[in-house]
């Protein structure tokens, strides 16, 4: 018998029980799905038994920076354009690699093309070094890209020297402390020792002769020599000396009939008392055949008498020296006239003809040495010494209207150590690296180079112009590691003058 119940109860939750028949049907049916997918596996599995997991992905290769096998250092000579390293690197995975310039103290001075050939911008020159230090060593980053990865390698590269066709031959030794030259051709030097000896010497056959003996002759001893534009015909000669009485002269030697050289005592030139005098001392012939000459001051520190700067004192001056049409018209007889037309030096040291007048080297005490430009036609020019040197203000009380060199160079600069600089001459048009250059020396042994286009009144050039050309000169025999005289002949061919009796000729290579 079924029980019966009341329609009353069983109505009032005919919704919840409603409900959870439906749940309890969807349980149902999920419970039979998860069945099935279980039965699917086991049976794709051949059965029972044990089952294997699928393997892991492998991750991906990591990518390998490229590797350098090219030095880190390079050579190359000077003037060089073409490339002059060749970058090369290797990469583990096989990229292609492509090459840049990263940085480096010299990095604005090379370009590097993406194949790795590395070039500078502008071809170096090793006696004007551009290197961040100035020790011809550049130094580059060059970095290896595979696109992804970079590598970089710091290059050093080393600037050589090139001799550019100059040859320096030694053409005399022997001279005892020779002190000034003057080149009357090419088979004729003049060479005074700073004892008053006079030669001659044939620098192509190396044969000398003594000429005259200066006597007189004082401590300093002789400063310059100048031969006259007609010394063939009449063997006229000019030197400047110091006298054993504490004079400084400047007297004219002759050649008599018979032949011997002899001064001429009726035309001493200058006579100056100079008891203190230091040094210095130039003579020249501009292009017109004007004589010109140039004294040191009196001497001792900062010239303390005022000499240079002094007009009644002949002492630190420049004189165009020129022959009295009426020699015997005064009380005395007097065959030149002798005119400033420079002042404030201190100790001039060299000479050398350009443009229209003439350049002379004048050594600085303490601070800079200068190059000076006179022309033929100039008034008083005053060079500033004692008050300054070259450009730098030593002193104060300067007066107005002083006048800069064309050239300045540092004493004791660590690039330019140099005890004092003497001139000078126009380079050889024969040698393409010295045609139209001016050629200095420093007393150490430097000798350097200023473009003669670059040298003009109103402007001072400084180191950064001047080529340092010392490794270009070493000659073929001996030493020049203390110059003292430079002179050109009219031909152009150039002669050194070393202190330790060395006498050498520029020649072309």
């Amino acid at each position: 018998m079924i029980p019966h119940y009341h329609s009353a109860k069983v109505s009032g939750k005919r919704g919840n029980w409603g409900m959870a028949i439906g749940q309890i049907g969807n349980k149902r049916a999920v419970t039979g799905a998860l069945g099935a997918l279980v039965f699917s596996l086991l049976a794709g599995c051949g059965g029972g038994g044990s089952t294997t997991p699928s393997p892991t992905p492998a991750p991906p290769p990591v990518n390998r920076a490229p590797a350098f096998t090219s030095a880190a250092t390079a050579n190359t000579l000077e003037n060089t354009e073409a490339s002059f390293y060749q970058a090369v690197a290797t990469d583990a995975d096989g990229d292609a690699l492509s090459y840049s310039i990263g940085g480096g103290s010299d990095a604005s001075r090379f370009r590097i093309t993406s194949g790795g050939q590395l070039f500078f911008l502008v071809a170096p020159n090793f006696d004007l070094p551009s290197d961040a230090d100035g020790d011809n060593v550049y130094r580059v980053d060059i970095v290896a890209s595979d696109g992804r990865i970079t590598t970089t390698i710091t290059l050093g590269v080393t600037v050589t020297n090139s001799k550019e066709g100059v040859a320096v031959r030694r053409v005399a030794s022997g001279f005892n402390s020779p002190a000034a030259i003057d080149a009357v051709s090419d088979t004729l030097l003049l060479i005074a020792e700073r004892s008053g000896a006079v030669y001659q010497l044939n620098p192509q056959t190396g044969g000398r002769s003594l000429l005259v003996q200066v006597e007189n002759v004082g401590g300093v001893g002789v400063t310059a020599i100048a031969a006259a534009p007609d010394f063939a015909t009449t063997g006229t000669f000019f030197v400047m000396h110091t006298t054993e009485t504490g004079f400084l002269v400047l007297q004219r030697y002759l050649r008599s009939r018979a032949g011997p050289t002899h001064p001429d005592n009726l035309s001493l030139i200058l006579g100056i008392n100079a008891p203190q005098y230091a040094g210095g001392g130039s003579l020249g012939y501009t292009a017109n055949g004007t004589l010109f000459a140039a004294t040191g001051d009196a001497g001792g520190s900062g010239d303390p008498a005022g000499s240079a700067q002094d007009a009644n004192s002949r002492l630190g001056k420049i004189f165009r020296i020129t022959a009295n049409p009426d020699p015997y018209a005064g009380a005395t007889v007097q065959f030149f006239l002798v005119n400033p037309v420079g002042s404030g030096l201190h100790q001039p040291n060299g000479f050398a003809r350009f443009q229209d007048g003439f350049l002379i080297t004048d050594q600085g005490e303490s601070i800079a040495d200068e190059i000076n430009f006179l022309s033929n036609g100039t008034t008083i020019t005053n060079f500033g010494w004692p008050f300054r040197e070259a450009t730098r203000t030593v002193r104060g009380g300067a007066v107005n209207g002083l006048t800069d060199p064309v050239v300045e160079y540092p004493i004791g600069a660590a690039a330019r150590p140099g005890r004092g600089i003497i001139g000078g001459a126009i380079g050889p048009s024969t040698i393409a690296s010295l045609r139209q250059q001016y050629i200095f020396a420093d007393r150490d042994g430097a000798i350097l180079a200023v473009p003669v286009a670059s040298i003009r009144a109103g402007t001072t050039l400084g180191t950064t112009v001047q080529e340092r050309r010392t490794a270009d000169f070493v000659p073929d025999q001996g030493t020049i590691d203390r110059p003292v005289a430079i002179a050109a002949s009219a031909t152009e061919k150039m002669y050194i003058v070393d202190a330790d009796g060395e006498i050498f000729s520029v020649e072309g290579s």
